[in-house]
């Protein structure tokens, strides 16, 4: 954008409420993206940037905020203040539990002196303890707010733009055989509503916390569609719904505005699975029953990342050895020569 007074755009967000965004140069140069709920409160910040950019082309240089002063644990709050405007709920959510680690870790520690080697200390100490994958989202997290922090000018460079990822294992792939998943439903059924988060997850391969922010008004049982807004991508999507689940739907009692809401069935669920004979099961496996049902059923690879939300297929690859037609399609793919056309002279040597 030109280097003028600057502007507010207005954006609507996937769960249909607006956020005002400012977007402006400010008196360093620097360009400036911050989003607002409240349109009087982006007007504000808008007008205190131009008035800082008056006052540079007067002689009078505005000071850049005291560095030295702000700690981790205020820039981490100020990142998620900023999140709940950018982020969906279930993201955040995970964002803040990840955010409070680091602040009582390292949240007393002056922004100025956070150091590439103290923050090694603390994520080699989380992968051992707990996991590579672990250390690595709370990486993430941390390294989104600091990048936030340079972008506000609150902090010269990203102590943890170099810090690489830790390898991680392959992804988990358990799913359920057609009778195991019977079994299941079976030793659910003592709970309704146990037995409504089991079975929309193996039809809709929905997560759980968009099952449990699922709204009775994206659910269109003439049609068959359920619509996904708060996903974990941010990006809605739309899932057929199979018959028996559409009519199962049908009968649920409607009361209030989610369909299930929260979960709060873990030890139940666990409990079932050891009834149905099935160890090493977690609820999200039921999503991996899902995506590998679909592929075995000859679901294309495309079509399965679109349902499960993925934005790209590096995350179906791994249900693609399920598919009986995926490598035998590409058998004679791309094979150029017939290798009965030549005539081989001589003895194959030992």
């Amino acid at each position: 954008m030109p280097r003028g007074k600057g502007r507010i755009r207005r954006i609507t967000l996937e769960d249909g409420s607006l956020s005002f965004q400012v977007d402006a140069y400010d008196a360093w140069g620097k360009r400036i993206r911050r989003q607002f709920r409240d349109r009087a409160d982006a007007e504000a910040f808008l007008n205190k940037i131009r008035h800082e950019k008056h006052l540079a082309r007067l002689g009078v240089r505005p000071e850049k905020m005291a560095k030295a002063t702000i700690t981790l644990s205020e820039a981490l709050a100020r990142f998620l203040e900023w999140a709940k405007s950018a982020h969906s709920i279930r993201y955040l959510e995970d964002e803040a539990q990840r955010a409070r680690f680091w602040i009582d870790s390292l949240g007393d520690i002056p922004l100025s002196d956070l150091s590439r080697e103290k923050l090694l200390n603390v994520l080699q100490h989380l992968a051992e303890t707990r996991s590579h994958s672990t250390a690595n989202r709370y990486l993430a997290v941390l390294r989104s707010a600091l990048n936030k922090c340079v972008e506000w000018g609150i902090l010269d460079a990203n102590p943890c733009a170099h810090l690489k990822p830790y390898k991680e294992p392959p992804g988990r792939v358990k799913f359920l055989k057609p009778e195991e998943a019977e079994a299941l439903l079976r030793e659910c059924s003592r709970n309704p509503k146990l037995y409504m988060f089991v079975a929309l997850s193996l039809g809709t391969g929905m997560r759980r916390g968009e099952i449990e922010n699922l709204l009775w008004e994206d659910v269109d049982l003439d049609k068959g569609i359920i619509r996904v807004r708060n996903t974990k991508t941010r990006q809605a999507r739309f899932i057929p719904i199979p018959k028996d689940l559409k009519e199962l739907m049908r009968r649920w009692p409607r009361q209030g505005e989610r369909v299930l809401g929260p979960f709060r069935y873990k030890k139940s669920f666990m409990a079932a699975c050891r009834r149905a004979g099935l160890s090493d099961f977690r609820f999200h496996d039921l999503r991996h029953t899902y995506a590998s049902w679909k592929v075995q059923d000859g679901v294309d690879l495309r079509t399965v990342a679109e349902l499960l939300g993925h934005r790209t297929l590096a995350m179906v690859m791994r249900y693609s050895h399920l598919s009986p037609e995926h490598t035998e399609r590409a058998r004679e793919k791309g094979v150029m020569v017939s290798f009965r056309s030549v005539e081989i002279k001589g003895k194959p040597s030992k």
